[in-house]
């Protein structure tokens, strides 16, 4: 969330919160005036303004999250079946052994553990790149606040 879209948040929280208050403050006026229906009206058009704010917040957030989760299974998809089709190959043609294992039988290349190994390395990337946007932030406000 940027600064401008904070601000405008801050705002329409602000604006419920102080009707609210009005509201409180002067309970016996707004009944002597007979206006509790007007004061929940001004209310609930607050509270509606910062719901929606949130929500387009919230939904380009949940897309993003859902796009980045999207793509480190997408890539967890095509490295199984790509390190399966080599293993699969090897042992077709050659006989190995993809465990590496047994005696007498040559390991195949790659091996299983070999597989096994770029499925962690993605997974370990995936946990460090939300933190690469986290640093990125903090670096370019860094450069804003000199401006």
């Amino acid at each position: 969330m940027n600064k401008s879209q904070t601000l405008r948040a801050n705002a329409t929280y602000a604006k419920a919160g102080s009707i609210v208050n009005m509201a409180v403050t002067s309970l016996r006026t707004i009944l002597s005036l007979n206006a509790v229906e007007r004061v929940i009206e001004m209310y609930q058009e607050a509270t509606a303004e910062a719901c929606q704010g949130a929500v387009s917040q919230v939904w380009l957030v949940g897309l993003a999250t859902g796009c980045q989760l999207g793509s480190f299974l997408l890539s967890y998809v095509v490295i199984t079946l790509f390190g399966s089709y080599l293993l699969f190959d090897n042992v077709r043609d050659s006989g190995c052994d993809p465990s590496g294992t047994t005696d007498g039988v040559p390991a195949c290349d790659p091996s299983g553990a070999d597989v096994f190994g770029a499925l962690m390395g993605v997974t370990v990337a995936a946990f460090v790149l939300p933190q690469v946007s986290v640093a990125l932030d903090a670096f370019i406000g860094m450069f804003r606040s000199q401006d």
